[in-house]
């Protein structure tokens, strides 16, 4: 799985996250599935308090060109984001 993490000029202190899939499934419960699996990667609390839009899209075929990263790095994503916060910017 891949996302692109999201930011807001206008919204600092709030994240936004594109969860790339190979096949997307029009449910709420695929959705669910997929916000829960982000929660568990991140934490309960940095994706109630830090997620302000979740979107799920069918990845591109060429996944190089595009502006997804691998999941995995999604924590150190919000890790890095918490610290801005912290230190105001």
């Amino acid at each position: 799985m891949y996302c692109i993490p999201l930011e807001s000029e206008e919204i600092k202190d709030k994240i936004g996250i594109i969860l790339g899939v190979r096949e997307k499934i029009e449910d709420d419960d695929f959705t669910a599935a997929c916000y829960l699996l982000v929660e568990k990667m991140i934490g309960e609390y940095y994706a109630a308090e830090l997620i302000d839009y979740f979107e799920i899209q069918t990845l591109p075929k060429n996944i190089e060109d595009s502006d997804f990263i691998p999941l995995d790095n999604l924590p150190d994503f919000v890790s890095w984001k918490v610290e801005m916060l912290k230190n105001g910017k």
